[in-house]
C-alpha cells in the first residue's frame, strides 16, 4: 500500500474532523487521547483489568512496538525512505538536517 493511498483511507476516515490538509509535507503530526488511557492511572487500570501486572508491561507491549517498528520499516523500504534513529531530539535542528537530505 502506498503512502498516499494511506493519506487517502486517513483524510476519508476522518472527513468531519479535519480542517484542511497539506499536500507537501515532510511529516505528520497526529494528535489526540485515548479516553480511560490517556493518563497514568488511566492506563495502569486498564492493564490490571485484563490480568497484567503493572511490573510485566514492558513485555506486555514489546511485541506491540515491534509490529510498529516493523511496518513502519516496511513502509520506509517500499517507498525507498531510509529511517534515522537519533539518541536525543537537542542532537541537531531537523530542518538543518532535511536541507542536507
Amino acid at each position: 500500500m502506498t503512502l498516499w493511498v494511506q493519506m487517502a483511507s486517513l483524510l476519508e476516515r476522518y472527513d468531519k474532523q479535519i480542517a484542511g490538509t497539506l499536500t507537501c509535507f515532510d511529516r505528520i503530526i497526529i494528535s489526540g487521547t485515548i479516553p480511560g488511557v490517556c493518563y497514568p492511572e488511566g492506563m495502569a487500570h486498564h492493564i490490571t483489568t485484563k490480568g497484567i501486572r503493572l511490573f510485566d508491561y514492558p513485555r506486555f507491549v514489546e511485541p506491540r512496538r515491534e509490529e510498529i517498528r516493523a511496518n513502519a520499516e516496511h513502509i520506509a523500504k517500499q517507498n525507498s525512505l531510509e529511517i534515522e534513529h537519533t539518541r536525543s531530539k537537542h542532537a541537531f535542528r531537523k530542518e538543518d538536517r532535511i536541507k542536507e537530505s
